[in-house]
């Protein structure tokens, strides 16, 4: 009986131990300067005001789509992944790319709405970086959550070299995308993609690419440490980089011997660079007609320096101190004072008016009581003046009728609200973002 109540036991804790190590990620949890290990949203397509059915999802948050080619990108370590989200009267196919391979083409529709399903999954999963692109051909669709079964060992799913969030570039780190100001491009070759299929895997799902050799790039900052992203596929181009003009080297940007396309991985850096103004330069180096990308950098700006000019700071941190203005201070302090001076001035004198006026009216008064009464005046005193009849008006409360959870009871493409049954207009597919 002993070891049969130990195995109970040893396998209910497996069981436990099994459902704690499943990692959730919401789909509120989106990329920002904050979250760089957030997921990826395509630009305007996309909605997250669906509070109509608010309580019945995860944590009450869903993100959904309408436009075909509307996607979101996830990166990930783990030996195995869920996508979940509704199945949608509108509901349409969907298409699942994992490290660059379509792997599935699932369908989210139902006759009725169905809440915190799980629409795809996969395991077996090695221990290198993941993406995964998951991208509405038509119809609607949406995230609620995706749960990431980490490795072994592991309490969090961050990658090592691919995304803004991977492991491999120190916090503190700026992103600078590729279609930043700071970044400049010479050559006729260069081509921008935006929010298109072959764009989706990109940050912000934009990229710069060609073509042609002898074509460069160049992002200038301040900063000690710079990296470099961009995608890493067969038929790739290689690209020479070079700081301040130094001796160039030549990086590969094609997959290693084993492993799948990937975009957004971290290709080239250089760190221990001096406190002041740096400038890389990538050239297309290959044949004519390989592609050579540029994706996003990311860099370390200089203690000493403001980011955005290069210019010394008076301090020893990235933000810029200013000196204190000592003598706009003390003018502010004695012109505070002498303004509250004038007010309470103003409000003696406001209040001894008032004072005399009390006497006046009081003085009047005295006089007038020593004075014979007027019957007329006593009658107009007394009856003159009464309360208002109480008002006939009167209100009365509406109220709403409730809803039901089928195909009829909210469309998609905007957020409902459960009181006014209002619904906003899905985004409008933009020709192009930053």
């Amino acid at each position: 009986m002993a070891m049969i109540l130990y195995g109970l036991a040893s396998a209910l804790l497996l069981c436990a131990s099994s459902a704690l190590a499943q990692i959730k990620i919401d789909d509120a949890r989106t990329y920002s300067n904050e979250t760089l290990d957030g997921i990826q949203y395509s630009w305007k397509e996309w909605n997250d005001r669906n509070t109509f059915y608010a309580a019945e999802r995860y944590l009450g948050t869903y993100h959904n789509a309408e436009l075909p080619g509307a996607h979101f990108t996830y990166f990930f370590q783990g030996s195995g992944i869920k996508y979940n989200g509704d199945r949608d009267p509108k509901g349409g196919p969907i298409n699942i790319t994992l490290d660059g391979t379509l792997v599935a083409n699932i369908f989210g529709n139902a006759t009725d709405f169905q809440f915190q399903q799980l629409l795809w999954s996969t395991s077996g999963l090695d221990s290198t970086d993941h993406q995964l692109v998951v991208t509405g051909v038509s119809g609607t669709f949406g995230l609620d959550w995706l749960e990431v079964t980490p490795l072994d060992g592991r309490t969090d799913v961050r990658t090592a070299q691919l995304g803004p969030g991977a492991s491999g570039v120190p916090a503190g780190a700026w992103v600078v995308d590729d279609t930043d100001g700071g970044v400049t491009y010479s050559g006729l070759g260069w081509q921008q993609g935006n929010d298109g299929p072959g764009s989706a895997a990109y940050l912000k799902s934009t990229v710069h690419r060609t073509t042609n050799p002898g074509d460069s790039a160049t992002f200038s900052f301040s900063g000690t440490a710079v990296w470099f992203f961009t995608d890493s596929t067969n038929g790739n181009a290689p690209v020479s980089i070079s700081v301040d003009g130094g001796a160039a080297e030549t990086v590969q940007t094609v997959p290693s011997s084993g492993s799948g396309a990937r975009s957004q991985k971290l290709t080239w850096s250089k760190t221990e660079l001096s406190e002041s103004r740096h400038t890389v330069t990538i050239r297309h180096v290959g044949n004519a007609g390989s592609p050579a990308s540029v994706d996003f950098f990311m860099y370390m700006p200089s203690a000493g320096l403001d980011p955005s000019t290069g210019n010394s700071n008076s301090g020893d941190t990235g933000t810029q101190k200013k000196s204190v203005p000592i003598g706009a201070i003390v003018g502010g302090v004695v012109g505070g004072v002498v303004a509250l001076s004038l007010l309470a001035l103003f409000f003696l004198i406001r209040a001894r008016d008032k004072r005399e006026k009390r006497n006046q009216e009081q003085r009047q008064m005295e006089q007038a009581q020593r004075r014979p009464s007027n019957p007329a005046t006593e009658s107009f005193v007394k009856e003159g003046w009464r309360n208002p009849a109480p008002s006939d008006l009167s209100y009365s409360n509406g109220t709403g009728s409730g809803h039901h959870l089928n195909a009829n009871s909210a469309p998609m493409g905007g957020g409902v609200s459960a009181h006014t049954n209002f619904s906003a207009a899905a985004y409008s597919y933009p020709g192009s973002q930053r």
